[in-house]
């Protein structure tokens, strides 16, 4: 029985400080939340989807194996097999040597494969599988910032994540950093929500959202730091012990540990690997190498290219201007999420320039929120409402204009391949091997 409400202690109740007072930015401004997210969506997902059937899986050998990991879900739903799954999945590899079943987390496959069997396998099906996630971390986004701000600010921010060069290129591939993400920005608006109010559904659908997070992609583990440090932050830090809370995470526990201790006794090597072995894969300074010197510095490297120069400098100009324009708390909530993302990803030996998307939205806040925030003197507005419109309309360009690294011509080799009746077995020798293997199924 989930109790309807918390206790919360008298002492945790209180807020970590009095909000100021400041004017609207435009009179009715609340009102515009009722139709905002769901234009900005509809944007986002035209410009996304532009050039959406271009292409086939190329980004490494990780998005052609995220696909037809997907198509052994589809398949395996079809079949059920339930009377010998094991047999099933090791037939199904030994004809389809391109699976991800365990090394991964499983919960994008199981949506991808719910696609798959809803509007037929191909490449445009997979990449709107990543789409639709996209679309409900930015929803979430905006949720949370409109909660701690405005709907401007909100709203700003939401599009200038969605067009941030860092996660441009992974919102149109079949790669698990978008998915993962959007659990994970799910997650901290639940999480934030139940820490200002204490109620237990709250805590509930932070526990739900989590757990999926956590089945997507194994570096959304940065969200064990972040909600610690928000509690301290907001002085809710009681409502953990709570028994309530108690039995929520053990209701976690329950969700994510069968898979990871699976993945651990099967892949203990290569999860071993990823956390201490040092390797850097990819970096403007770091190129190959492996020192101690090298991990704190690596994300911090490749910032600038992943957010962009000018809002990052915006970024830095509204984290050294806040006590002009920002309350202390949703400061301290941004900075603990850049907090909690740098130490974990920094401590992973295994480092990559797409892990940085998880850093991405309380810089895009920042930069955001020098244009949109009450306390602009009102002979101001009229100017920060012309820069934030110019620096929407060149992401946006950016954005339109963006086309990612693609190839093309595994699928009517594989076609011609299959209408050979009699070659009973294929070998293919060469690069992207899994891709080939797609279309040979399909």
């Amino acid at each position: 029985m989930v109790p309807s409400d918390l206790h919360i202690p008298e002492a945790a109740q209180n807020e970590t400080e009095t909000p100021r007072e400041v004017r609207p930015l435009i009179p009715g401004g609340r009102r515009l939340g009722r139709f905002l997210p769901f234009a900005i969506l509809l944007l986002v997902a035209v410009v996304l989807t532009r050039g959406v059937s271009k292409g086939e899986f190329n980004i490494d050998n990780d998005e052609t194996i995220h696909a037809f990991t997907g198509r052994y879900i589809a398949d395996f739903l079809s079949d059920l097999p339930l009377a010998h799954p094991v047999q099933y999945t090791y037939a199904y590899y030994a004809q389809y040597p391109a699976l991800g079943i365990i090394h991964w987390p499983p919960f994008f496959h199981f949506v991808e494969a719910l696609m798959f069997l809803l509007f037929g396998s191909s490449v445009v099906t997979a990449r709107l599988t990543v789409l639709l996630f996209a679309l409900v971390g930015l929803y979430f986004w905006w949720k949370l910032l409109n909660e701690l701000d405005n709907p401007l600010t909100a709203s700003l921010s939401t599009l200038l994540l969605a067009f941030s060069p860092g996660l441009l290129l992974y919102e149109k591939a079949v790669m698990l950093e978008v998915p993962s993400l959007a659990m994970s920005i799910m997650a901290s608006y639940w999480w934030v929500r139940f820490l200002k109010e204490g109620r237990s559904h709250l805590l509930y659908a932070f526990v739900f959202s989590a757990s999926l997070a956590l089945l997507t992609k194994q570096q959304c583990i940065y969200l064990a730091l972040f909600c610690p440090l928000t509690a301290t932050i907001l002085r809710k830090w009681r409502l953990l012990v709570s028994w309530s809370t108690v039995k929520a995470f053990a209701i976690m526990l329950l969700l994510v540990a069968p898979f990871y201790l699976l993945a651990f006794s099967v892949h203990w090597r290569v999860i071993s690997a990823h956390l201490v072995h040092l390797r850097v894969t990819s970096g403007p300074l770091f190129k190959g190498a492996s020192s101690l010197i090298h991990r704190p510095l690596f994300y911090w490297a490749i910032l600038p290219r992943q957010v962009g120069w000018l809002v990052l400098g915006l970024s830095f100009l509204g984290l050294l201007t806040f006590r002009l324009w920002a309350r202390r708390e949703n400061v301290l909530l941004m900075l603990a999420w850049i907090f909690a993302c740098y130490v974990t990803l920094t401590s992973f030996a295994s480092k990559d320039a797409r892990y940085i998307v998880y850093w991405l939205p309380p810089f895009m806040y920042f930069a955001a929120a020098l244009f949109t925030n009450g306390s602009i003197p009102r002979r101001a507005r009229g100017l920060a409402a012309v820069l934030a419109v110019a620096l929407l309309g060149l992401n946006t360009s950016q954005a339109w204009s963006f086309q990612r690294p693609y190839v093309s011509g595994f699928a009517p080799v594989a076609q011609r391949v299959t209408r050979m009746r009699e070659c009973g077995v294929v070998l293919f020798d060469g690069d992207l091997a899994e891709n080939f293997i797609f279309y040979v199924r399909l």
